[in-house]
C-alpha cells in the first residue's frame, strides 16, 4: 500500500506560505538561536484522507550544521477499498542538515515508522509492522522573520520496499522557529 500526496498540494501550501509571510530575502547571514522547533503539518482530505503531524527539535551546531530529533503521527484512510484501508502511523526520527548557503541545505534523515500493513493472501489480513526509512535530499529555506523559517524540502527514501509508506521523490513543507 502506498501513500502518496500530490505535488501540487505542495505547492499550493508554499504559494500560501509565501503569501502569508512575504518574502523576505536576506543574502547576508541570518543569525540564529541555537535551538529551534519546527515540523511539518500535512492535510488530505477526500477519497484518500491524511492528515501527519511532525513536529521536531533541533540544535545548531555550528552556523553551517544542524541536527535533530523529530516524532512522526500520520492518519491514512484509502476509500478506493472495500472495506476501507486505514492505519495510524506513528514513529520517529533523527536528522542532519548542511547549509552550503544560508537557504539552501542537504538534509539526510532515519527514521522509523510502525504503521498496518495489507497481507495481499485469502483471507486479507492486516498486521502492523516496522518500517526504517534513510531519506535524503535538500531544500530551500526561507526566512519568515527574525527567528521562523519555512522550508520545503525534497527527499528520495534510500531503502525503498513494496509496503513503503512513501513513493519517491517525497515533498515535505513547514515551518521552523529559533528559540
Amino acid at each position: 500500500m502506498y501513500m502518496k500526496v500530490r505535488t501540487s498540494q505542495f505547492i499550493i501550501i508554499f504559494v500560501l506560505g509565501i503569501m502569508m509571510f512575504g518574502i523576505k530575502t536576506n543574502a547576508q547571514s541570518i543569525s540564529r538561536s541555537r535551538i529551534f522547533t519546527g515540523g511539518n503539518l500535512g492535510l488530505q482530505f477526500g477519497t484518500i484522507t491524511f492528515v501527519d503531524i511532525s513536529p521536531l527539535v533541533g540544535y545548531w551546531f555550528t552556523d553551517q550544521l544542524a541536527g535533530g530529533i523529530g516524532a512522526t503521527y500520520m492518519y491514512y484512510k484509502d476509500d478506493r477499498y472495500s472495506p476501507s484501508y486505514k492505519t495510524d502511523v506513528y514513529g520517529g526520527r533523527v536528522f542532519g542538515r548542511y547549509y552550503p548557503i544560508d537557504f539552501l541545505f542537504g538534509h539526510a534523515e532515519y527514521e522509523i515508522l510502525s504503521y498496518k500493513a495489507i497481507a495481499y493472501n485469502f483471507p486479507y489480513t492486516s498486521e502492523r509492522i516496522n518500517s526504517t526509512n534513510i531519506l535524503v535530499g535538500g531544500g530551500y529555506e526561507q526566512q519568515l522573520g527574525e527567528y521562523s523559517t519555512f522550508s520545503i524540502m525534497v527527499l528520495w527514501n534510500l531503502n525503498d520496499k513494496p509496503n513503503s509508506i512513501y513513493t519517491n521523490p517525497i515533498i515535505r513543507a513547514g515551518f521552523n522557529i529559533g528559540l
